[in-house]
């Protein structure tokens, strides 16, 4: 960038420059150059607080699907009532929760904690999951899912 300050020649010991003006104006092209990169630095470094301290809120925030009872692992009679007790935070981005059996859709949970009874189930083993939907009913990543066994 000096290059383009020159006008050519040398001023008497001041080095390449023409004359004092221009030796002047490398000064004040050198302090400007600083100043922009001391107001990147500031920006930069703000940008950087903001993006700490707003992203671990809203992560934090998050919500979460828990399944109280059946445990995972349970072993459940067909021919008693089976309920599936449920706790749920729907976090920033949830609106209300959905209960899938083996991956098939079989409730809508709007409360943020109770229970469902199971229709019944077929022997064998079976998935339970519960997971946190946004308002159009797209899963939103929160979900708990349990495996139980039906004799």
């Amino acid at each position: 960038m000096l290059a383009e300050l020159t006008h050519g020649g040398t001023w008497e010991n001041g080095g390449p420059y023409c004359c004092y003006y221009c030796y002047q104006l490398k000064d004040v092209f050198l302090i400007r150059q600083k100043e922009r990169n001391v107001n990147t630095r500031y920006f930069i470094t703000a940008l950087g607080l903001m993006f700490f301290v707003t992203v671990p809120s809203v992560s934090f925030a998050q919500g979460k699907a828990l399944i109280t009872s059946p445990t995972d692992g349970a072993t459940l009679d067909g021919m008693d009532e089976n309920r599936l007790a449920y706790e749920v935070v729907h976090g920033p981005r949830g609106d209300h929760a959905h209960l899938y059996v083996d991956n098939k859709e079989v409730a809508i949970l709007r409360k943020s904690k109770g229970s469902y009874l199971l229709e019944t189930l077929s022997s064998g083993k079976h998935s339970l999951c519960v997971k946190v939907v946004n308002k159009a009913h797209v899963p939103i990543g929160i979900e708990q899912c349990i495996q139980v066994t039906v004799k």
